[in-house]
């Protein structure tokens, strides 16, 4: 028995008789929230709900039968609600609820919760990993109020995160900030999505929670945590789902996945490339109707720089006659591929970064030979109508025996409009490199150079693998070509963490010298590299980090000192060094 003053106790005390439920309760209960309507209510009409659900997947009735995935979440339902009933009650007879959170986690894991569709995300959940969340949620919520009563749903979530159990800890906190958020607790609705944002920043569902808080915040007149813009995108556009395809390699599956967005952490809406890639898909352009809709549901409004500074183009501005025809005839299925094509598929890398991964990691032979056996049948028609190509998001385009092989089959010549974006950590880039790459060398228009430190010492520690000598030396040779024009644009990535956040200006001053066109200064994400203690501490992004108004000065700092260097722009110019511009993409 537990004490009688502990929050178990309370929370005991406070929920009153609350009836544990039956199995056809239990299933009632979750079916409603499915739907998305009211989470204390039971189903009507179960009959009816499963009619709606037909009507919504598309299936005709031969084809809903046992098998379908509604059919068998509650199938699933009723073969493992006992389990977790048996631990609730035994749970409400000893006012104990230590044995519930595992209970949980496993009765939600149970019932598949990734088979279940949601009318406001309808592909989301037809995806695997993280984007089932919405789901999960909804039945969280669901199984709260069911134990516990609508006044008691918010105590039962806040014991469960109390626990947290794994691997559901981050969307134990988003059910928590939702329910608070529908009791106008907006305060501590905040503090909680921010938690989850914390355990799991590019979730689609935990982003658009913190947003939902924050915004509530806002409205009310309180304190936000982020200075975010909350303009109305009904106007918007974003052409990367018309324009844009990015293939990339899921670690987790070693499979690959294409995307209609630059950024998985802006759009994490994916889908298997072997199996379904189709530019003109029906998951393709159910994304583009989302910006048409002028909702952005699939859009993670916390990551997307063009959100985050409020730079969409408003649908009355766009001007280009490709995308002014799109806009006009409201068209989700094109007439053209796609014009950039972003390759980030090979994680070859010969550096081992703290914020990346923990070793190296180079592509053997058998990985080299499939990738190549399958991008010699994709790739060609697909680069027919690109114009734009950038390799690689994820480790280094030069370390990769793919991506060199697949430079010496581009020439000027053969491929007359493309321009190439190269991304690198320059370790490898030299004169003798360039002469390597052959005619592609000729393509290559752009440079984006990854560099974590602007002193010795931070950029050994970050960017472990490379030295400052050879840093210097690379970005030196590729100064030289953008001053010659071979290059169209020098640009510099820089993660910001605790250990180089107090280097902004000087890293400014440094490419100033390179001569690079821009600087984008990106906060430090989570790619598993780092345990959710080690990520919370490097990650001074965060409003609750200890050094996170220390950061903000820091940011502050290089964006006046770019201020001070454009009033001197002629004299900086005259010595041929360049004002770079700024993206703070944090």
């Amino acid at each position: 028995m537990i004490q009688m003053d502990s929050p178990e106790s309370k929370f005991f005390a406070r929920i009153g008789p609350v009836d544990i439920p039956t199995l056809q309760e239990m299933s009632a209960a979750l079916s409603v929230g499915l739907r998305g309507s009211s989470l204390a209510a039971k189903c009507d009409s179960h009959r009816g709900f499963v009619a709606k659900i037909k009507r919504f997947v598309g299936l005709g009735p031969r084809e809903f039968s046992g098998g379908d995935p509604f059919q068998r979440f509650l199938a699933n339902v009723e073969r493992f609600a006992g389990s977790f009933i048996d631990v609730w009650k035994r749970a409400r007879s000893q006012e104990s609820f230590q044995s519930v959170p595992k209970a949980v986690d496993a009765f939600l894991g149970q019932i598949r919760t990734s088979d279940i569709a949601d009318e406001d995300y309808p592909l989301v959940h037809a995806r695997r990993g993280v984007e089932n969340s919405f789901t999960y949620v909804r039945l969280l919520r669901s199984l709260a109020v069911l134990c516990a009563g609508r006044e008691g749903a918010a105590d039962f979530l806040d014991l469960l995160v109390s626990n947290k159990p794994k691997p559901a800890d981050c969307l134990n906190h988003t059910a928590l900030a939702q329910v608070l958020l529908e009791q106008g607790q907006y305060r501590k609705a905040a503090d909680s999505a921010l938690e989850a944002k914390r355990l799991r920043s590019n979730d689609l569902c935990v982003s658009k929670t913190v947003y939902a808080t924050q915004k509530a915040l806002f409205d009310a007149g309180q304190d936000t945590d982020f200075d975010l813009l909350f303009g109305d995108n009904t106007n918007r556009f974003c052409d990367m789902p018309f324009m844009m395809l990015n293939i990339f390699s899921r670690s987790s599956k070693d499979t690959l996945a294409f995307g209609l967005c630059q950024c998985r952490g802006w759009m994490s809406l994916v889908f298997d490339f072997e199996k379904e890639f189709s530019w003109n898909s029906a998951e393709s352009q159910e994304v583009r109707r989302s910006i048409l809709d002028g909702s952005f549901r699939y859009c993670n409004e916390l990551r997307c720089p063009y959100m985050l500074n409020d730079t969409l183009p408003r649908r009355e501005d766009v001007a280009d006659p490709y995308l002014r025809r799109i806009i006009d005839k409201n068209l989700t299925e094109l007439p053209k591929g796609p014009k950039k094509l972003w390759l980030a598929y090979d994680r070859s890398c010969n550096l081992s970064c703290p914020s990346c991964r923990r070793r190296v990691f180079v592509e053997g032979p058998a990985k080299t030979q499939s990738l190549n056996e399958m991008m010699d049948s994709i790739l060609p028609p697909v680069l027919a109508d690109v114009n734009r190509l950038q390799i690689s998001q994820v480790g280094e385009a030069l370390a990769s025996a793919h991506y060199r092989r697949l430079l010496k089959t581009i020439s000027p010549s053969t491929h007359p409009s493309l321009t190439i974006s190269l991304m690198t950590n320059l370790k490898l880039v030299s004169e003798e490199t360039w002469r390597a790459i052959g005619p592609a060398a000729d393509c290559i228009k752009t440079i984006v150079a990854s560099i974590d430190g602007a002193t010795p010492a931070t950029l050994e520690k970050l960017r472990r693998g490379i030295t400052w000598e050879r840093m210097t030396d690379a970005m030196e040779f590729v100064a030289g070509l953008r001053r010659s024009s071979r290059l169209v644009s020098l640009n510099v990535t820089f993660v910001v963490q605790r250990d180089n956040f107090r280097e902004l200006s000087q890293m400014l001053e440094m490419c100033s010298r390179y001569s690079v066109d821009h600087i984008a200064l990106a906060r430090i994400s989570s790619h598993g590299s780092y345990t959710n203690e080690q990520f919370k501490d490097v990650d001074v992004g965060d409003p609750s980090h200890p050094l996170h108004s220390e950061y903000r000065d820091a940011i502050a700092g290089v964006k006046a000192l770019r201020e001070r260097m454009l009033d001197g722009e002629e004299d900086i110019l005259a010595k041929g060094r360049s004002v770079p511009s700024l993206a703070i993409l944090a």
